[in-house]
């Protein structure tokens, strides 16, 4: 019988860095037409999400006020303010209206493991009405049994999952972009792992290490159904 597999959505599924980065180079450069080469807006407020997210969170809305507190050290902002928001909007509208864009062969891969039999299933972290409404406009949801969407994708999460449906854990595997919090927890909770490197890392998620054993490694998603036949 084919094996559970969990799926991580965002940079997984779609590349949601893609949208973000390309909005915060557009900031990065009403900033330093205003007040100059020197502010390394990009990097201050990398080092503002990074601060934020334990406390805060992930999604947009934690997105959303790392912008804000990063904007705020800025004695010009007020000039940017018109500009920003601008900006600001635009992102916006495309997150809540626009379908998430999918990686390479996402959609058919998907389709060609529901075909082999393949229980599927998302574990993504955020915002549960923010995550939910992006799986609605991906038009993938009919491929999963089940999204579960959580604040921290740690042991215990995993394990739930696997619980809360009748998995045995060491015959599910687990697939993510991120060592940090789809590999690395799903194999300390029994699971088997398969890593795709994301096509637009996220510094938050970067690899600081090699891939663990019992995690194998894939270059793009549309290599997942090769690898997963010789399982």
């Amino acid at each position: 019988m084919a094996e559970p597999l969990i799926f991580d959505a965002d940079d997984t599924l779609w590349d949601e860095q893609r949208t973000l980065q390309a909005f915060e180079r557009e900031i990065d450069a009403i900033v330093t037409r205003i007040a100059g080469p020197d502010v390394a807006f990009i990097a201050r407020f990398l080092e503002a999400e990074e601060r934020n997210i334990p406390h805060i969170g992930y999604g947009f809305a934690s997105y959303t006020y790392s912008l804000a507190e990063t904007l705020a050290t800025f004695p010009d902002y007020p000039s940017l303010r018109e500009e920003v928001l601008s900006a600001y909007r635009g992102l916006y509208d495309r997150l809540a209206n626009e379908p998430p864009p999918l990686l390479p062969g996402v959609r058919e891969t998907l389709e060609e493991l529901r075909r082999r039999g393949h229980r599927m299933f998302v574990l993504t972290r955020g915002i549960p009405a923010e995550q939910k409404h992006k799986m609605e406009l991906s038009g993938l949801e009919h491929v999963f049994e089940a999204v579960r969407i959580v604040q921290r994708k740690d042991v215990d999460a995993y394990r739930g999952l696997c619980r809360d449906h009748g998995l045995d854990r060491v015959k599910t595997t687990m697939i993510g972009n991120s060592l940090r919090s789809d590999v690395l927890p799903a194999l300390h909770a029994g699971l088997a792992a398969v890593w795709i490197p994301a096509d637009t890392p996220w510094q938050h998620d970067a690899a600081s290490e090699p891939l663990p054993n019992g995690a194998r490694r894939v270059a793009r998603f549309s290599d997942l159904a090769a690898l997963l036949a010789t399982s």
